[in-house]
């Protein structure tokens, strides 16, 4: 399992400053990065994770465990939400 924020936005950053919409959200290319190594998402690409322009940066990817279920939870605290899966053994 490999979880955390991956900062897969759709936009293109000029030197990590100056963000520029992209045809492209950075979160195709994370994912595809996974699945190439046998991760699945948890959580489905549509599902908002940030506040902001409803993004999806928080990510739980599993390999040879089978995701039952998955929550997002926003956070009064944080512009982030708390993403969870419950995972069987596959």
């Amino acid at each position: 399992m490999i979880a955390g924020d991956f900062n897969s936005n759709p936009f293109y950053w000029v030197d990590h400053i100056l963000p520029l919409p992209s045809w492209r959200s950075q979160a195709v290319n994370v994912n595809g990065f996974m699945r190439s190594r046998g991760f699945v998402s948890a959580i489905p690409e549509s599902a908002t994770t940030f506040d902001y322009l409803g993004m999806h940066l928080d990510w739980i990817w599993t390999a040879g465990l089978q995701s039952t279920g998955y929550r997002v939870l926003p956070l009064k605290f944080s512009d982030h939400h708390a993403v969870w899966t419950r995972v069987e053994f596959e």
